[in-house]
């Protein structure tokens, strides 16, 4: 990881409903409920912590909470963590060829990723932080506009000013 790069946020999987409303509760205690929507079939939950969580490669105030997908067995506890990058894909991978990459969501509408798989724990890259595509999902009108350019596929945007002013 490139000291310049921010670490957008962790991911803590659960592995059943009844876990993930738990944790809810428990996240709800240490930060503030972003938003909860059904993603994949399954409840998520992003938080902002009132406190960062360091790592020696930096730190983040965002933990997303996924329920479990229905019929996927999954582990609980930290699952990966998502890095905001600002090199082309091709170029993060040829930095590491001999990683397993995963690149599925590569056609994803508003923020495609990369995954390096690194065992039982993964890393995904993107261009954009989380609460920067939470704040436009919120925003139909922008994320309709912006989704309509495909700008999120060839450039590397950073929305500011726009959304929150309300000028969308």
């Amino acid at each position: 990881i490139k000291s310049h790069w921010e670490i957008d946020h962790l991911c803590d999987r659960t592995q059943t409903l009844d876990e993930y409303e738990k944790k809810k509760r428990h996240y709800e205690g240490l930060g503030n409920l972003l938003t909860e929507g059904i993603i994949g079939g399954r409840p998520i939950a992003t938080y902002h912590l009132n406190n960062p969580v360091v790592t020696e490669h930096g730190y983040t105030y965002l933990l997303e909470l996924p329920a479990p997908k229905p019929g996927k067995k999954t582990a609980s506890g930290l699952e990966h963590i998502e890095v905001v990058v600002d090199e082309k894909f091709t170029d993060l991978i040829e930095l590491a060829p001999e990683l397993k990459w995963d690149m599925r969501a590569l056609g994803k509408e508003l923020n495609p990723e990369v995954e390096a798989q690194f065992g039982e724990a993964n890393i995904k890259f993107h261009h954009h932080s989380l609460d920067c595509i939470i704040n436009i999902e919120k925003h139909k009108k922008a994320f309709k506009f912006l989704s309509k350019l495909s700008l999120f596929k060839e450039f590397y945007p950073l929305v500011s000013g726009t959304i929150p002013l309300g000028i969308d």
